[in-house]
């Protein structure tokens, strides 16, 4: 949950610990950590409060603090949408207006335009945006 602890400031290990999660095999994984509800569990869990009713609206006018917003990412295409969703962590603008992402346990950098954001946030379900405080 590297999502959850760049967020939160904790280690991955605090982070995973507040999931309460058992490994599940393959797709079977996906739909219960994909959860938001799960994920606002998690946040809360570690102390903080989670605000699950952000609009995508909000990331795309850039009115979001960077570092304390979690952004459930689905990939392109109508099982990618469903199966291959992840959280990753919102880092702010840079100076060409596209949006700047830390991705899964490697958290590297991802630049994506304004077009990638609206279909990686849309393309499947749960569409989530949230907010650490």
């Amino acid at each position: 949950m590297p999502a959850i602890a760049n967020a939160c400031g904790v280690s991955y290990e605090a982070a995973w610990a507040a999931v309460s999660h058992k490994d599940l095999p393959g797709p079977l994984e996906s739909p219960l950590l994909s959860n938001p509800l799960w994920l606002c569990k998690a946040i809360e869990n570690l102390g903080f409060k989670a605000d699950p009713k952000i609009k995508l609206a909000e990331l795309l006018n850039g009115e979001l603090p960077p570092g304390k917003i979690i952004v459930l990412w689905h990939a392109p295409g109508a099982v990618g949408g469903l199966l291959g969703q992840h959280w990753i962590n919102y880092e702010g603008m840079n100076s060409t207006h596209e949006w700047l992402f830390h991705w899964q346990t490697s958290q590297s950098l991802r630049i994506k335009t304004k077009n990638e954001v609206i279909e990686g946030v849309t393309n499947g379900t749960p569409n989530c945006i949230i907010e650490v405080r």
